[in-house]
């Protein structure tokens, strides 16, 4: 099938992207969002645990309109939040349907350990 949505820029995320995410002993945690582009920024403060995650999948769906700099600058808070170690997948879809100042994210997170008490251990 083919998307005629599609732009030269997008960064394709597929089904063995989101596999090797899985490929990780731990807890799993994620979203899927609309929100506004300048929102962007607190939605990053709000993601709990990423600081935790082994493996990271990132999905951006944006507007035609909206800067890859956006992207880039959200993705380099993400690189500065995570251990060095953290598997980082990520792409961008354009969204013909989106308004210019809404975005949409998807963010998987996987490897979350949970720890426990020591006398539970």
């Amino acid at each position: 099938m083919h998307n005629n949505n599609r732009s030269e820029t997008d960064i394709t995320v597929d089904f063995h992207d989101y596999e090797t995410i899985l490929k990780v002993r731990g807890k799993y945690s994620g979203f899927n969002e609309y929100f506004k582009v300048d929102q962007l920024e607190e939605k990053f403060e709000s993601i709990k645990d990423i600081e935790k995650a082994k493996r990271i999948l990132i999905q951006f769906e944006i507007p035609e309109n909206l800067s890859l700099s956006t992207i880039t600058n959200f993705m380099s808070k993400v690189y500065d939040k995570v251990d060095i170690n953290t598997d980082i997948i990520f792409g961008t879809k354009t969204n013909k349907n989106l308004e210019e100042d809404e975005i949409f994210i998807r963010v998987l997170m996987s490897g979350l350990w949970i720890k426990y008490p020591k006398e539970l251990i």
